[in-house]
């Protein structure tokens, strides 16, 4: 079983986060204050993240001229504009406001309050209940693993019409809990050659201990017509840390297409003879499996019974499935017959390298043995041509002579 190891660095590849939303409302009845989302999230040290907040009247009539400040605390420090003023928002309406804070890069992981102070000339001045901010510290990556073992084949990869079990291992680096893991691959692209076999795209985890690792499986099967090569799977892996925070992981994990070439030497043709010693021989090389192949080299060894007479190595280059190349060598020829040692390197359409050797027999006829077969063909050709002069002479002799 082959692992290919997929890093799944957060800071990259996180999506579009959903914080547990949290509501304080000021004491005097007069806003409601929510805290919608941090993005990016996770909060990470050293980052800077713009908190979003909704604020919504409660009163039954407008308020007017009133700012929202953000309680600049360790280890937040606020580097947008601390307050923001409005000059009025109706009853029942709402608004967002956004500060962007930079996080000290020595705070440790951990939840930390965030506190709004309010101010209108109806309430004064009021200071919120603590809002909560993760922050993580993501020097440990979130990693997934894949395992293709396929039904048949090469374990490397998925041979095209055939099945594989695929399963992705996502390790838990924190110190809280991952709960309610779901990992879900995305196979809806037109350019995807796989498919579930049995199952959905989507399974979940109930939870990842710290340091622990959940593991999922999945049954694909390739295409018939799939093109050979990595294909890069989307893979989304969500999950709620133990303060009901959901996180979106998104990255890809990369699946290999392919099948082992098939590829055989025979004689194509030859000069050779039993009187003619020295001529040309060719050889075909053939590629009767589903995978192309691409720089492909011949080279032929030294034998006793013959002499090389050409260079040894021919360069055949690529050879498409179901088709053919040849390679033409000069030799000198010792014995009626004799054995051809050939030595092929060529590689998949992955650039997995390939070597192989074969031997291909040649046999030496006499020019007698030859000359029967050529001869009989020249015979017919002959007899072909002396009855189709013969007709039109016939009927030039009997034209000539009615007109007589």
């Amino acid at each position: 079983m082959k692992k290919i190891m997929v890093l799944l660095a957060m800071l990259l590849v996180l999506s579009t986060f959903a914080a547990a939303r949290q509501t304080v409302v000021t004491s005097a009845n007069e806003m409601k204050i929510d805290l919608l989302r941090y993005d990016p999230s996770p909060v990470q040290p050293g980052d800077t993240t713009d908190i979003w907040f909704e604020l919504i009247n409660l009163k039954d009539q407008a308020v007017n001229d009133f700012a929202v400040t953000l309680v600049e605390d360790y280890p937040f420090m606020v580097v947008s504009d601390k307050v923001v003023t409005f000059s009025s928002l109706d009853k029942g309406g709402k608004l967002q406001v956004k500060f962007q804070v930079e996080v000290n890069k020595n705070a440790l992981a951990g939840s930390y309050n965030v506190n709004i102070q309010y101010n209108s000339r109806t309430a004064g001045t009021i200071t919120s209940s603590p809002f909560i901010v993760s922050v993580q510290k993501l020097g440990s990556l979130v990693s997934a693993s894949v395992d293709v073992t396929p039904a048949q084949g090469d374990a490397q990869r998925i041979a095209p019409g055939s099945a594989a079990d695929v399963a992705v291992s996502v390790k838990n680096p924190y110190d809280s809990v991952m709960k309610d893991v779901t990992v879900k691959l995305d196979l809806s692209s037109s350019s995807m050659p796989f498919a579930p076999v049995g199952m959905t795209t989507e399974q979940k985890i109930k939870q990842i201990n710290p340091g622990d690792e959940g593991r999922v499986s999945y049954k694909l099967v390739a295409t018939p017509d799939a093109t050979a090569g990595v294909y890069k799977i989307p893979l989304t892996i969500k999950y709620y840390d133990e303060t009901g925070t959901l996180y979106n992981i998104s990255d890809v994990v990369g699946v290999m297409v392919g099948a082992e070439p098939k590829i055989s030497v025979t004689l194509d043709s030859t000069e050779l003879t039993t009187k003619n010693k020295m001529g040309k021989v060719v050889l075909k090389v053939v590629n009767y499996g589903t995978e192309d192949v691409k720089f492909a080299r011949i080279k032929l060894a030294e034998g006793d019974d013959f002499e090389l007479l050409s260079t040894p190595e021919s360069y055949i280059g690529n050879i498409d499935s179901d088709d053919y190349e040849t390679a033409e060598f000069r030799l000198k020829a010792g014995s009626g017959t004799f054995m051809l040692p050939v030595a092929l390197e060529y590689m998949d359409s992955n650039n997995k390298q390939y070597s192989a050797e074969e031997n291909v027999e040649v046999v030496l006829y006499s020019p007698g043995e030859l000359g029967i077969k050529s001869g009989s063909t020249w015979l017919y050709v002959l007899a072909l041509v002396i009855a189709v002069a013969g007709y039109f002479g016939y009927k030039k002799f009997r034209k000539s002579r009615q007109k007589q």
